[in-house]
């Protein structure tokens, strides 16, 4: 009888937890060591009362393949519930609602003039059968559109109008990344799930129900960081404070400034992909009393972007109340309304007390709640030091030509996590998938009487 193969996972957030499943499930003994103490990494719910506080990953898409699979299959498909899909785009110090969904909104609202939406419309046009086709799991396959920044994509079309009030917003608000540091990749892949008409959802749990039902089918031992992978012709050691593991075959799926400490062993490409950065932010989560409303011009909206020009501190608001029924003044209880700070703002606060964040806060947070200092019951100030992996002109690339290599020979160590895609939930969970199936590929490979490919 063949002896299972041993997989060593480094990292418990979606990525790992999904690498993790999937070779368990193709007959793998896997152990994963988590620094943390419970798995999740940045899908991080906290339970305050009535309310699930949602301080990283905010929500789910109908875009998303990996995902939804998973909730249901691990009987969580019951608590997805559809949010609001009108959000807002702050314009001369107005809400100007829009849907994903609609290319009429911007124009209607008056987000964009008619020119300027003319001009939008025309470059997304030209590209309407890759925004509706390349999978949005997948940002290898968008490296067509990575050459230029997404700011010089735009501009090079005459869009710059589009740029301040739409891709800018949007970057900032969901990533906390800039146009001007970003690949087009990623603004287009982006893009698509408009495109395809997809939909926001949430988990009625929280977003940590899923890493945490995954967590309990497997061996997850937490409190163990994992400082150093070294790879030996037998196998790979793992080691950390207090510990040391051996095992046939190892899945980074650390953030990448931890796995370029911990992996010196990497390649060209590889160093590469591990010399990713991070956006920075800090996100508030405001109890408001149940007596609160926002103002008529945000009923029912969900998300609330706010463009560069627009902001001193905040890039997004997202309103529990476009979300789920607790938000509604009809269940008796106050909304939590989110507040995402820019990447420049949080890195300037994220040695600064609680009292004084909010205290910095506040005043732009009242300019669109008004109302909003007067009517706070509780705050819970969750700060990420690596909140989204950049997306630079180049990675879309890499991406690709990481993925679709063959392994090297003797190969142990392979890289899974979000800067090894886009930088979505789901498109981490998918670098766990990869990894496993290229792993479960080699160890067939390698078994006696297997023919080469």
């Amino acid at each position: 009888m063949q002896r299972a193969p041993t997989v060593i996972v480094a990292g418990a957030g979606i990525a790992g937890l999904c690498a993790a499943d999937a070779l368990a499930r193709a007959g793998a003994q896997v152990r994963v060591f988590e620094a943390a103490g419970e798995a999740g990494g940045r899908m991080r719910t906290e339970t305050f009362g009535p309310h699930v506080i949602e301080c990283g990953a905010q929500f789910l898409s109908t875009g998303y393949t990996v995902l939804p699979a998973l909730a249901r299959r691990l009987g969580l498909a019951g608590g997805l519930r559809a949010a609001s899909q009108v959000n807002a785009v702050i314009r001369q110090g107005r809400p100007r609602r829009v849907r994903a969904q609609s290319m009429l909104d911007p124009l209607r609202s008056g987000l964009l003039g008619l020119p300027a939406w003319l001009r939008l419309g025309l470059a997304l046009g030209r590209e309407g059968r890759a925004l509706r086709t390349l999978p949005l799991n997948d940002l290898g396959r968008w490296a067509r559109y990575d050459e230029d920044s997404a700011s010089e994509w735009l501009d090079s079309r005459g869009c710059g109008e589009a740029l301040a009030y739409v891709a800018e917003p949007l970057l900032q608000g969901f990533y906390f990344l800039t146009p001007e540091a970003s690949s087009a990749a990623l603004m287009l892949l982006a893009s698509g799930f408009g495109a395809r008409g997809c939909s926001t959802t949430s988990l009625a749990g929280g977003m940590q129900s899923l890493p945490r039902a995954l967590a309990r089918s497997l061996h997850v031992e937490t409190g163990r960081r994992v400082d150093a992978i070294r790879q030996q012709d037998t196998g790979v050691v793992v080691s950390g404070a207090g510990f040391e593991a051996r095992a046939d075959y190892v899945v980074c799926a650390l953030p990448a400034p931890f796995a370029r400490q911990a992996w010196p062993g990497a390649d060209a490409l590889e160093r590469r992909l591990l010399a990713t950065g991070y956006s920075r932010t800090i996100n508030l989560s405001l109890v408001a009393r149940p007596d609160f409303r926002v103002p008529q011009a945000l009923a029912g909206t969900y998300g609330v972007l706010v463009p560069r020009a627009e902001r001193r501190h905040v890039a997004a608001l997202a309103l529990d109340a476009g979300k789920h029924h607790l938000g509604d003044p009809a269940s008796g209880h106050g909304q939590v309304i989110q507040v995402m700070l820019e990447d420049r703002a949080a890195v300037d606060r994220l040695g600064a007390s609680d009292a004084q964040i909010l205290a910095d806060v506040l005043p732009e947070v009242e300019r669109h709640l008004p109302g909003i200092s007067r009517q706070i019951e509780d705050c819970l100030v969750t700060r990420w030091e690596q909140a989204m992996p950049a997306v630079p002109v180049g990675r879309a690339a890499d991406v690709l030509a990481y993925r679709s290599r063959a392994p090297a020979p003797r190969q142990r160590v392979f890289l899974a996590g979000d800067y090894m895609n886009a930088p979505f939930t789901n498109a981490a969970a998918a670098t766990g998938l990869w990894a496993a199936e290229v792993i479960m590929r080699v160890v067939q490979a390698a078994r006696p009487g297997t023919r080469a490919a």
